[in-house]
């Protein structure tokens, strides 16, 4: 018997029922097609061949040359769009070989900004995410094409100040600390708000720390950040983000036991409030939930994951305003007369209603409040104080947003001092082009201060004395000497022929004589000021904006007592300061005018020249 061996070479022979092996193939697909910034964006590998690829072996993605976070798992990932081009290029790998391709399209252009800040908890300081690059803010910092990005996310930090079970409220919450962090140099183009997720966690102390105080809370930080500077459309206030109900049994003391009620009660107001304030809402509780719920969970179950992440910044830079109804023009507050507080507001189409609210300056709360039909309300009957205060149009299908007033009123419940003048001049009918020096006043002597830069002289038509006619320069003149005592007093008369912010008209007090150290108040085309010098420094003390209409004739008062300021137009207090007199440097007792020219040069058409002045002191 013989037995043979032998070896066959040959294609694979297709055995009934199982298919051949056969080299990959890959194409990628965008979801949607034509993606905007802000969109979550997925992209898909369509994989062929036999054995089937289930992952990618290499996946890159750049959008207008850079880089962009991915997302996901398997053949599919997500990420958030920014402008630019887009480049994909991937591959997958099998035992029967390599398959690579390649993906081109465009994110168009959307809105940018230079700067952003994020507030909130671990969510936003970036918790949960693999990386820096991986944080929501991040991702939405780079859609958004900011160089500067302020993280101000403190890890297991609530919102609200409310007493907590030690009877004080928890270390660094963001009622206390956003105007710190958001406000002066740390004011940004964008601002984007996630708080809620642990205030609704926190059961220690339920009598105190509630829903309630996350409110009022939340809302006094709406409150401070549209009275500091923000415009409605520049802030995002986000819904606490979503977690599966296994979490509320997990956390530290006092951390637990919360419930799904509570949770979606926290959402609601978030949605409220920033209906209520006309800024963009960002539904991040209901992305997280109806986009992978649970997939976007890291392992602790309240964090997001880098998937998680993406969402969030999806949802914020997609965020819309709520309130689309239209707010109030607020015009300017004044206190006529003691205890009073008034105010006036150009009336809203449609309008069947305002609500006027008033309070304190610094308390964040409005304890005064009226519902009126016509454009002006006053209030009676108030503490001396310094006022802030809020309006909006009532429609029939609800409120519009608030407006806030642009600066804050002081009322008095005491009459103002008397004035006794020591000195005064009338500068209608003198004669034109004479020197302010040159002038004789009714009352006092003129002496031009020895730094001043230009002169001040009377205009063409001798109605009123205007100041240099040479850009960059400024006249200090003194018509009388005042020892502060009770206090000193300076008051022009205005005419006001155009608006020009470089055209400015001060009067001036405690004037120092050796140099350019004074307090001074007045008028530079756009609003009302207090200012000190000091040595020629000047710092701004308060300011009441309120531009005046060609051809008023508004008459200020400057009176200035120890540690005191106050401004008055037409005799309606507008303005007042509390620059202490160790702030001042070498004063002088001086009282006069300063008038000076920027980039504009006086003539006698242009600016707010004065037509009389009288100084003084206060007090029989």
């Amino acid at each position: 018997m013989r037995i043979g061996f032998g070896i066959g070479l040959g294609r694979p022979v297709s055995v009934a029922g199982v298919a051949p092996l056969s080299p990959p193939t890959l194409t990628l697909t965008l979801t949607p097609a034509t993606p905007a910034v802000g969109d979550l964006v997925t992209i898909t590998g369509i994989a062929g061949g036999n054995p089937a690829p289930t992952d990618f072996a290499s996946l890159s993605l750049t959008i207008g040359g850079t880089a962009v976070g991915l997302a996901g798992s398997g053949l599919s990932r997500t990420f958030v769009a920014r402008a630019g081009a887009i480049a994909a290029a991937a591959s997958v790998t099998t035992t029967e070989g390599t398959a690579s391709t390649t993906l081109s399209g465009t994110v168009a252009a959307g809105p940018t900004v230079a700067t952003i800040s994020g507030f909130g908890s671990s969510t936003i300081e970036g918790d949960g995410a693999s990386g820096t690059a991986a944080y929501a803010l991040s991702l939405i910092g780079g859609a958004m094409g900011a160089g500067t990005i302020r993280n101000k996310g403190i890890a297991g930090t609530v919102l609200q100040n409310s007493l907590a079970s030690g009877g004080v409220p928890l270390a660094s919450n963001g009622r206390d600390r956003f105007v710190a962090d958001l406000l002066g140099a740390n004011r940004s183009d964008r601002l984007y708000i996630l708080y809620g997720a642990n205030d609704l966690r926190y059961t220690g102390a339920p009598a105190t720390f509630n829903l309630a105080g996350f409110a009022t809370d939340m809302r006094e930080v709406m409150n401070g950040l549209l009275r500091g500077g923000y415009a409605r459309g520049e802030i995002v206030i986000g819904s606490p983000n979503w977690y599966p109900d296994s979490t509320y049994s997990v956390g530290s003391a006092g951390f637990t036991g919360s419930n799904r009620t509570i949770h979606e009660a926290y959402v609601n107001e978030c949605l409220a409030i920033a209906t209520e304030y006309g800024v963009a809402y960002a539904d991040v509780y209901g992305k997280l939930r109806d986009l992978g719920g649970v997939a976007l969970m890291s392992a602790d179950g309240l964090h997001c994951n880098d998937a998680g992440h993406q969402v969030i910044a999806h949802a914020f830079l997609t965020a819309a305003q709520v309130n689309a109804r239209a707010a109030v023009t607020v015009g300017a507050a004044s206190a006529p007369s003691l205890q009073t507080l008034s105010l006036g507001w150009t009336a809203v189409a449609g309008a069947i209603s305002y609500t006027v609210e008033a309070g304190l300056s610094g308390s964040y709360g409005f304890a005064q409040t009226a519902t009126v039909s016509g454009t002006t309300n006053s209030f009676t009957g108030l503490a001396a104080g310094v006022y802030v205060g809020r309006i909006r149009a009532n429609f029939a299908d609800g409120a519009g947003p608030w407006s806030f007033w642009a600066t804050p009123v002081t009322v008095s419940d005491t009459a103002p001092p008397a004035r006794t003048v020591t000195g005064q001049d009338t500068f209608t009918g003198k004669v034109a082009g004479t020197l302010v020096e040159a002038l004789v006043p009714t009352l006092g002597t003129w002496v031009r201060h020895a730094s001043s830069t230009g002169n001040a002289a009377i205009t063409s038509d001798s109605v009123a004395l205007r100041g240099p006619g040479t850009t960059s320069q400024f006249c200090v003149a003194t018509l009388a000497n005042q020892a502060l005592g009770a206090g000193v007093f300076v008051e022009l008369d205005y005419k006001v022929l155009t608006n020009n912010a470089q055209l400015t008209s001060y009067g001036v007090a405690r004037a120092s004589s050796a140099d350019l150290t004074f307090l001074a108040a007045g008028y530079n085309g756009s609003a009302w000021r207090i200012l000190k010098y000091v040595a020629g420094t000047a710092t701004v003390l308060g300011t009441y904006t309120f531009a005046e209409s060609v051809g008023a004739l508004p008459t200020m008062r400057f009176e200035v007592e120890t540690g005191i300021q106050r401004l008055y137009r037409n005799d309606v207090l507008v303005l007042t300061t509390t620059e202490p007199d160790s702030g001042l440097g070498t004063t002088g007792t001086g009282l006069g005018l300063r008038i000076g020219a920027g980039t504009t040069a006086w003539t006698s058409a242009n600016g707010a020249p004065y037509t009389g002045i009288r100084v003084g002191r206060l007090g029989a």
